[in-house]
């Protein structure tokens, strides 16, 4: 799959978005001898339109017919993976590919459609709190709850007790978010000098 550096002059594009931009069929002209011209077909503008508003962004463009393949590296950089885990994703099912040689090829078309479910199945990430309410509390409180798991929230115990489910259900309850759960150690026996 090659890819081709397109710089133009800031002008340059100017005078192209407004000849993409006109009702006046587009015409390209060949600049030798012959003057040979071509009349593009209307639907083309819009392909030009959104090639050169990624280009103007400062964005790479790829054009691939969708019966095309690719290599797994090739496939890995357009989902912007590693290769490894793109191979397991091959491995697990979920993308379809065939063997040439010794070599994995996937077809474009099957990378996209999975690029979309991919958009589809990812959520955003979950926002952190701010423990440090969490972590005062099992300093000011640690000798007190030595040798027993805790569920905490900010400033306050939601539950105490001797086995983890337990108390994980017990803060579940409690409705808050995230709460911290943790087992609070034994402290270690001071050494004689």
């Amino acid at each position: 799959m090659a890819t081709t550096d397109l710089e133009m002059a800031p002008d340059e594009q100017q005078n192209l978005k407004q000849m993409l931009s006109s009702d006046r069929p587009l015409t390209l002209t060949t600049d030798d001898a012959s003057g040979a011209r071509v009349t593009l077909p209307e639907r083309f503008k819009s392909l030009l339109k959104q090639i050169l508003s990624e280009l103007s962004r400062g964005r790479d463009v790829t054009v691939l017919a969708a019966d095309a393949e690719m290599t797994t590296q090739e496939a890995a950089d357009y989902l912007k993976v590693s290769r490894g885990y793109l191979v397991r994703m091959i491995d697990r099912g979920d993308l379809p590919s065939r063997m040439v040689g010794n070599q994995r090829r996937l077809k474009v078309s099957d990378v996209q459609l999975y690029e979309k479910k991919m958009g589809k199945i990812v959520t955003p990430p979950i926002k952190m709190r701010d423990m440090s309410k969490d972590m005062k509390w099992l300093s000011e409180h640690r000798e007190e709850y030595a040798g027993k798991w805790v569920a905490v929230y900010e400033d306050r115990l939601l539950a105490s007790g001797e086995n983890a489910h337990e108390v994980h259900a017990e803060a579940k309850s409690a409705g808050l978010p995230h709460p911290l759960i943790t087992f609070i150690e034994e402290p270690l026996p001071a050494r004689r000098a």
